[in-house]
């Protein structure tokens, strides 16, 4: 949505946008993986007014969804 949202707004600055999209519920998408779903499972967990909490848990996210 950010990304969208820069390319409306700035659009002499962006060549090209590429979406992509996975679900649990659409069946012409491909379904999440488990770890990513396990591990926002624990979002609730997450203490967002604890600043290192929630660099912990961006760190985390950016790990669970990168490619081997």
């Amino acid at each position: 949505m950010l990304t969208q949202i820069r390319a409306l707004r700035h659009s002499e600055r962006v060549l090209t946008v590429t979406l992509f999209t996975t679900s649990n519920f659409a069946p012409d998408f491909p379904p999440k993986e488990e770890k990513v779903m396990a591990y926002f499972s624990g979002a609730g967990a997450t203490d967002w007014t604890n600043e290192a909490a929630v660099i912990d848990f961006t760190v985390g996210n950016s790990r669970v969804r990168s490619i081997p």
